[in-house]
């Protein structure tokens, strides 16, 4: 398993996120019906509720790697959704893959478009605005978020976008 070397703690032991994640901030979205339908099937369904240490090997990366696997994606931190968050560039496909530091679908309201995540599934928002800088200028054909559509105008107008929804 890859990993970020700044997540790696957290994978080998999980704890509930802290910050602007911290779950007693989630009380304030129990009025979304979205909310419920998240926790419902994702959570819920898929087993996301089930947290278990992994006691596998680990290979971590940091920010800059080109990771030795398919496509050789350069890595480009990102962090504020988790510590060590990061985005995946594929240079030779002009694909940037950014997880769950932007997103297409916001899956508390259920607007569309690019955003970045909702506050409370973050560590840090003002480090998700800030990583943005990160991406901004990658001269990426397709945008691929972790919820939603992929953007497939350019990254800097999706970068925009999400700067003048926070």
């Amino acid at each position: 398993m890859l990993i970020n070397g700044a997540d790696e703690a957290t994978l080998r032991k999980p704890k509930p996120k802290s910050g602007d994640g911290a779950p007693i901030k989630f009380v304030k979205e129990l009025w979304r019906p979205q909310l419920w339908h998240l926790v419902a099937t994702m959570m819920v369904r898929d087993g996301g509720l089930k947290v278990r240490p992994y006691k596998g090997d680990l290979e971590t990366f940091s920010d800059a790697d080109v990771l030795d696997v398919p496509g050789q994606p350069r890595v480009i931190a990102t962090p504020g959704h988790t510590v060590g968050h990061s985005a995946m560039y594929f240079e030779r496909h002009k694909a940037l893959f950014v997880g769950d530091e932007m997103c297409t679908w916001n899956p508390l309201t259920g607007r569309r478009g690019p955003q970045l995540m909702p506050k409370s599934f973050n560590i840090s928002l003002a480090q998700c605005r800030d990583s943005l800088g990160a991406i901004e200028e990658i001269p990426a054909d397709v945008l691929l978020p972790g919820h939603g559509e992929p953007w497939r105008d350019s990254v800097s107008a999706a970068v925009k976008r999400a700067r003048e929804e926070t």
